[in-house]
């Protein structure tokens, strides 16, 4: 009988480091159902972070996810499980959720390749958005509407419970209405998309970050 030898692969050594907190296209595609190309796979794997930046992340509260295959907008990200996501005729504090008609419902996109994400989101709540920016790193920026989806989605479907808490995590992007879009779990169920200005404080809404 012969053993079969596993040879590592970067997204191998990459787990070495990250564990559980590096999710790979394999485990993407399981939950997802979307497919990877042979290019695609290899794609990602030249492309992994340096050991060096993938330490930082670790040390800093972040996860690693592999991005789609091909660009996903969030009406996209819909279309895989629309059941997970709440949207208008639901309430959700004062400005209600957005409809999923909303311009950056399409317009906001993730893309393929690595997404290094803040695991939960930014400790500083009860502030307004210029105080929250001013937390970040020079190598952090704040995540786009559909980044801080894709992780919502991807993280709550291989683990089985959010990785922001009940929060309202603020992105970059916003509506139609000019306000911010904040991106988080309504219940341990379902994603919410809710608006607010940036100038509204509350102890749950906190910031989205990701690595540059």
């Amino acid at each position: 009988m012969s053993l079969e030898i596993r040879v590592p692969t970067p997204v191998f050594d990459a787990k070495a480091v990250l564990g559980g907190n590096l999710i790979g296209p394999g485990e993407v595609a399981k939950v997802t159902q979307l497919s990877y190309s042979a290019e695609g796979i290899r794609a990602l794997e030249e492309s992994l972070p340096p050991l060096e930046r993938l330490r930082w992340c670790k040390g800093n509260g972040y996860v690693v996810i592999a991005g789609p295959p091909t660009p996903l907008s969030i009406f996209d990200m819909m279309q895989i499980d629309s059941s997970i996501f709440a949207w208008e005729g639901r309430t959700a504090g004062s400005s209600g959720f957005v409809g999923r008609d909303d311009r950056f419902v399409k317009e906001s996109r993730v893309q393929s390749g690595w997404l290094a994400i803040r695991k939960g989101f930014t400790v500083h709540g009860n502030e307004t958005w210029d105080e929250q920016v001013a937390h970040l790193s020079s190598v952090e920026r704040v995540a786009t509407a559909a980044e801080a989806v894709w992780s919502l989605m991807i993280y709550g479907k291989v683990y089985g419970f959010p990785i922001s808490g009940s929060v309202r995590l603020r992105t970059s992007d916003k509506s139609s209405n000019n306000e911010r879009v904040l991106v988080g779990w309504f219940d341990r169920r379902t994603i919410g998309i809710t608006t607010a200005p940036d100038r509204f404080r509350e102890f749950n809404v906190r910031m989205s970050s990701v690595l540059k």
